[in-house]
């Protein structure tokens, strides 16, 4: 009898080890503080991502992004050994009245409308066929004394119950409304309609700033696929590089393997992009032969390039138009 006992809690001894073992490593896996960590990503081949190309190019152009990881007890660890992991306070990446997942929604907007300037700009500088098909305005910001129930990525759909298909229609809604009103925006929160209220400020708005995305008919009719883990703008150059190249004869990658980063805007301006060391350090691993950047940003890469000893020539970016004189007279 003694010795069944003895076996029974020799049993339970070992299995409160292997509980207490398992929720340590729970809780450093789970237990998430107000800290993310950024490190080097990769390179993401944007020929692979076009259907219905016209032609092929013998390089490629690459996009390349920034790993995110959340600031589990875990992760902060590891990043706290190796020394290309940063940990950032999450209120330096974040708007002060906002939080995250905030953040995250209008990166999500952001590379909506990455791929809307894009196909713009490459089907323009090819001499392609494009018209305007839907314009979809999205809530991007919602200032801290807007009185509102709206919420950043919302889609706006309707004013006062009136349908709107542009922003300008929004702006004539709420202007003709007098300060203190209340306002109402009928918006797609994800798959559902809601009605929303927001009060009018002074000079009659409502404290939100409102993105605009086109999507086009295309002629021929190219699209690009991104995955559902992808965000913000800073791929927009390389995307319509890639793009462009997929609509002409002429094949400016010169069997070059190029990366890049870079914002593109509608009227073809290249604007600065954050995480640049992490780009080029990631694209480094992958033996690119040209990093194209922003020219706000050129310092910082060149001074990565040489602390780092890599071997990446750099091409400084303004514009599209620019990049694009740039590559076709490259040697």
């Amino acid at each position: 009898m003694k010795k069944l006992i003895k076996n029974i809690l020799d049993s339970v001894h070992r299995n409160l080890i292997v509980i207490i073992i398992f929720s340590i490593f729970l809780a450093l896996e789970t237990y998430q503080l107000d800290y993310s960590v950024y490190s080097p990503g990769g390179l993401i081949n944007v020929d692979n991502r076009l259907s219905n190309k016209e032609y092929y190019s013998k390089g490629s152009f690459n996009l390349t992004y920034v790993s995110y990881r959340k600031g589990t007890i875990m992760n902060l660890l590891i990043a706290k050994i190796l020394p290309t992991h940063d940990i950032i306070k999450n209120k330096d990446i974040t708007l002060s009245n906002e939080d995250m997942i905030d953040s995250m929604k209008r990166d999500l907007i952001q590379i909506e409308q990455a791929v809307s300037n894009a196909t713009y700009i490459s089907y323009k500088y090819a001499n392609k066929e494009y018209s305007i098909k839907d314009e979809y305005n999205y809530v991007y910001y919602i200032d801290p004394k807007a009185q509102t129930e709206l919420k950043v990525g919302d889609r706006v759909i309707k004013c006062d119950n009136k349908e709107t298909t542009s922003f300008e229609e929004i702006q004539t809604c709420i202007k003709s409304h007098k300060v203190n009103d209340d306002v109402t925006l009928t918006v797609m929160r994800g798959n559902r309609k809601i009605n929303t209220k927001s009060k009018v400020l002074d000079n009659n708005i409502v404290g939100i700033l409102i993105s605009k995305v086109f999507t086009y008919d295309l002629n021929p009719n190219m699209t690009y696929k991104y995955d559902h883990n992808e965000s913000g703008s800073s791929g927009g150059l390389l995307l319509a590089l890639s793009m462009y190249n997929a609509l002409v004869e002429e094949d400016i990658t010169k069997g070059m393997k190029i990366a890049g980063t870079g914002t593109i805007e509608y009227d073809g301006s290249v604007n600065e992009i954050s995480g640049v060391r992490y780009k080029i350090l990631g694209a480094a691993k992958k033996k690119i032969d040209l990093f194209i950047v922003p020219s706000g940003n050129y310092d910082e890469a060149k001074e990565v390039v040489e602390q780092n000893n890599l071997n990446i020539k750099l091409l400084r970016a303004d514009s599209f138009e620019q990049v694009l004189n740039d590559l076709k007279n490259y040697n």
